[in-house]
């Protein structure tokens, strides 16, 4: 029996690893590789150590002042215009904008720049231990799924929930549940779809973007199966994991998708010389025209850090739109349409043949091919 060196252990399994992330992610109506590619409609804006010094710096601190979080809300009202001006997609904010009493001049601004769609606009809301105080006048049954019942779902249930305050609600934005999902080890392995409170089944924040970026309805949407779970959206069937959960494929490093700074999008440097406010909007359309955009947290001093499967550092965004990605990929795959990718397919490998690659691999290293797609 041949002997393998140390190095030759260490090729093995860094291929068997490529193996296991080429394999792809089946139903029963689909299967998709699962790449590290993320489709390239999906990108992030974020609220970067650069926006909290300019944006929400003190001007009596001194230099070293790193800046106020959150932001000023009207930067938010500033944000969708910009990334509507540029036709995005689909605009998402993975924060929580609270109820103020009385509500503040800049909240009734960023509810009437939601209302002034299109495109969708979506925000979060959070899963807590016991109510709050003040419970808003919000009528949840119109996010919910109408052949779900918190019967027939396996999903968290919530025992309060912090939502977005009533007047950003009563102006056509959409909500979804933020919570990132942990096992038992702190290891975020799943992704949230539903949530339950009450009586309702409510979307989780991902969930609702995909709705409204693939112009699903809600009430085609449900859940079943004993043992084995499924979810059902139109022809398309997805494994659930614990909780009617989705079992998570993350790229294996941080920032595949696209990052912009929250910053560069509302501030124009030198906006007062000829032509720069054009240059910018010319430079917008080209970053967000088409896209899905998600707005968050990215800077370590925000502790929106969580630690994954695939190592730690991945901030809450990352793995909202991962998850989003997920479902996006599986949709495209059962509707037999090729999602777009980061890069360019010359560059871009072809799967390899999942377990049986990983035991040839162990077999015969000779015997393991990688062929351009």
């Amino acid at each position: 029996m041949m002997k393998l060196s140390n190095n030759a252990i260490v090729l093995l399994a860094a291929l068997a690893l490529c193996c296991l992330w080429a394999q792809p992610v089946r139903s029963e109506n689909v299967e998709w590789p699962a790449t590290m590619n993320p489709i390239a409609d999906v990108v992030i804006v974020g609220i970067d150590s650069d926006t909290l010094y300019y944006i929400g710096r003190n001007p009596m601190a001194n230099y070293a002042y790193t800046g106020n979080f959150p932001i000023p809300r009207v930067w938010y009202s500033k944000v969708i215009n910009v990334l509507r001006e540029a036709k995005a997609h689909t605009i998402a904010v993975d924060l929580l904008l609270t109820a103020r009493v009385p509500p503040t001049t800049e909240d009734i601004t960023v509810a009437k720049t939601v209302a002034a769609g299109p495109p969708p606009i979506v925000f979060g809301f959070e899963m807590i231990p016991r109510p709050q105080k003040d419970k808003q006048a919000i009528n949840l049954r119109q996010f919910t799924f109408p052949n779900i019942t918190t019967t027939s779902t396996l999903a968290p249930k919530a025992a309060a929930l912090a939502l977005p305050y009533a007047e950003l609600v009563g102006s056509g934005a959409r909500i979804g549940c933020m919570k990132i999902l942990t096992d038992t080890d702190g290891i975020v392995r799943r992704g949230l779809l539903l949530t339950k409170y009450d009586r309702y089944v409510l979307p989780s924040f991902p969930m609702q973007i995909f709705m409204k970026a693939a112009g699903v309805s809600p009430g085609e949407i449900t859940v079943s199966g004993y043992g084995a779970r499924y979810m059902k959206i139109r022809g398309l069937q997805i494994k659930l994991a614990a909780g009617d959960s989705l079992p998570l494929v993350l790229p294996p490093q941080r920032k595949v998708f696209k990052h912009y700074s929250f910053l560069d999008v509302v501030y124009v440097e030198d906006s007062f010389k000829t032509g720069k406010m054009e240059e910018h909007r010319k430079r917008m359309r080209e970053y967000f025209e088409g896209k899905i955009v998600l707005i968050g947290p990215t800077d370590n001093s925000l502790n929106d850090l969580h630690k994954t499967y695939r190592g730690s550092g991945y901030t809450g965004v990352e793995i909202q739109a991962a998850t989003l990605n997920q479902l996006l990929n599986l949709w495209a795959g059962a509707r037999g349409i090729g999602g777009h990718r980061t890069f360019s397919p010359e560059k871009e490998l072809s799967p390899l043949s999942g377990q049986e690659a990983v035991n040839d691999a162990l077999d015969e290293m000779n015997k393991i091919t990688i062929e351009k797609q």
